[in-house]
């Protein structure tokens, strides 16, 4: 009986190792994506905002990457304290604005949505635009 128990700890403990170390590596293999040789810029375009239940909201958002293909991605408002603490209809007016997106060129699911870089009218209907640094 007492060897089971034993088991059971050791695999318990293994599943908190496995886990923590999948989160460790993931964060860094993110952080390595998105340094400045590995990304592209284009225009992102905010979609939707939602709430969970005992989170902040989030703006799902989506762009055009490599070839053309449709990303969509999140961004999490606990990132932005001001915005964390908005009400719907304050944070529904970000809908449909377009911001600046950087992403990694290898894979585009890592990417960062910058919410101080609104797109000027300029560049508002430029569809499928890349560029290899920050355009403004």
């Amino acid at each position: 009986m007492r060897k089971n128990n034993n088991i059971y700890k050791i695999i318990i403990l293994m599943v908190i190792v496995s886990v923590l170390l999948y989160y460790f590596i993931g964060a860094n293999l993110r952080q390595n994506s998105l340094k400045a040789e590995n990304v592209n810029f284009t225009i992102a375009e905010i979609k939707d905002v939602e709430y969970g239940a005992r989170v902040a909201p989030w703006f799902n958002f989506q762009f055009y990457a490599n070839d053309n293909k449709i990303i969509e991605g999140k961004y999490h408002l606990s990132k932005n304290k001001q915005l964390s603490v908005q009400d719907y209809d304050s944070l529904k007016r970000y809908i449909g604005k377009k911001y600046i997106v950087k992403y990694s060129k290898k894979n585009p699911s890592f990417n960062e949505i910058y919410l101080q870089k609104q797109v000027p009218d300029s560049l508002y209907n430029c569809v499928g635009c890349q560029w290899d640094k920050m355009p403004y």
